[in-house]
């Protein structure tokens, strides 16, 4: 048994597997984008994938429950919309970050996975952030308070692929058996421990040049791979041998060998041996490897979660107004269309629907919460009868529909002919723009 140390802050430090699988998401080890956020530009653009033009809400630690954000670039993003020098934006916002990173843990000031091995910035609870600007007074209260209703919101919409729903889709069935973020589960479900090997090694088998690390680690591996199936009974490393391009299925253990071989000094290596409370990167191996610390069930899969993440929340400042129309006409299409109302902050809404679905006003009280103003049509025999009425009165469109109706139909071209920007949304919790949708 490894002896104990003391942590910087005198905390008793030995290490532990579940630490480390706290330190981790619970999905995969690549964060999943929850919702983004657009009109918060940045003034240079990196890759995509986590920062762009749009401000992203990931996912969160196992446990953490609440949307992460790269907290200097969240508030250098805010300090340009307020009007401060890009440059100064960036001081304050390091500034900011380096007074509130005090008082967080190794669990609170996460740093993620990148499957392109490239160094990812900490992230942190947008609750934590949006808690010390508005105490410092860093943004408008009315730009805090729609950032925390975005949160909420990312927090109580079924967003994330469980076991349940993969069961039900093969008979059919919706996929509001998703999880929220709010009850995930403290662990990975034995299929999400498995993953795909990452794009920097899409490569040709037969070119061995091009990443040697790799390719000695990929080596070497093979017979600890084989080593741990047989005292653990199932498979920890799947490739397929009979294709040219690299099609490696892992457990997430190995990845995370993986990234102490390749980048040792990295900052997410240094995250995960802080978070586990190993000696040092050696000791962090050592355990990956060990058959004692696979004490959490997995199953090998050719996997990939997906996610029905939020559609973008848009900020509407003080003084600004939208409208937004919501179709649904069937028990089975509600919560898809409960999910679009909750995003709809600070907008004006109106809902056509079945009398019997409105009745009590339940839809309007909860999913509306967060609306300036809500108004409602009753759908009667599958037709809303004043279509044009009701077209008049939006900026935007959403039919939620099991299978697209032609009375809806004609409602979505109408709205096309009007130059009102319409959505087809399935219970599936697809939503597809209708235009692009025709072609």
């Amino acid at each position: 048994m490894a002896a104990s140390r003391l942590s910087p802050r005198g905390e008793n430090l030995r290490f532990d597997i579940n630490s480390l699988m706290r330190a981790l998401p619970v999905w995969g080890l690549d964060p999943l984008i929850l919702t983004q956020i657009p009109g918060f530009p940045r003034p240079t653009i990196t890759r995509e994938m986590y920062v762009g033009e749009d401000i992203k809400f990931l996912e969160p630690p196992a446990g953490r429950n609440e949307p992460y954000v790269d907290p200097v670039d969240f508030m250098r993003r805010i300090f340009i919309y307020q009007g401060i020098n890009a440059d100064k934006a960036l001081k304050l916002a390091e500034e900011q970050y380096n007074m509130l990173r005090r008082s967080l843990s190794i669990f609170e000031r996460a740093v993620f996975h990148d499957s392109y091995f490239e160094p990812l910035p900490e992230h942190i609870s947008i609750v934590t952030l949006l808690k010390h600007m508005r105490e410092n007074k860093l943004a408008p209260d009315h730009l805090i308070g729609f950032f925390e209703k975005a949160s909420e919101v990312t927090r109580s919409i079924p967003m994330f692929e469980g076991e349940e729903r993969r069961k039900l889709n093969e008979k059919g069935s919706n996929f509001w058996y998703c999880h929220k973020l709010t009850d995930l589960p403290d662990f990975p479900f034995p299929r999400a421990m498995i993953e795909f090997i990452p794009a920097p090694w899409r490569v040709s088998r037969y070119n061995r040049d091009d990443d040697p690390i790799f390719w000695a680690w990929r080596k070497a591996m093979k017979p600890i791979t084989a080593s741990l199936e047989k005292e653990l009974g199932e498979s920890v490393y799947y490739s397929d041998e009979q294709i040219d391009e690299i099609s490696d299925y892992v457990h997430r253990f190995l990845i995370l060998h993986l990234w102490c071989s390749y980048k040792p000094d990295s900052s997410y290596v240094r995250y995960l041996v802080e978070a586990s409370g190993a000696a040092d990167v050696d000791e962090l191996k050592a355990a990956l490897i060990d058959p004692a610390n696979y004490v959490h069930p997995f199953k090998m899969n050719e996997f990939f979660c997906s996610v029905m993440r939020c559609k973008s929340m848009t900020y509407l400042p003080p003084g600004k107004r939208k409208t937004v129309g919501v179709v649904f006409a069937s028990e089975n299409a509600r919560p898809v269309a409960e999910a679009i109302l909750l995003q709809q902050i600070g907008a004006d809404v109106v809902i056509a629907a079945p009398e019997e679905l409105l009745k009590g006003d339940t839809l309007c009280r909860q999913a509306t919460r967060f609306c300036r103003h809500s108004g409602s049509f009753f759908i009667k025999d599958g037709v809303i009868p004043e279509p044009v009425t009701f077209l008049a009165q939006i900026d935007e469109l959403y039919v939620v529909a099991d299978v697209v109706q032609e009375d809806f139909e004609g409602l979505l071209w109408k709205a096309v002919d009007l130059k009102i920007q319409a959505y087809i949304c399935h219970d599936t919790g697809i939503i597809s723009e209708y235009e692009q949708s025709l072609f």
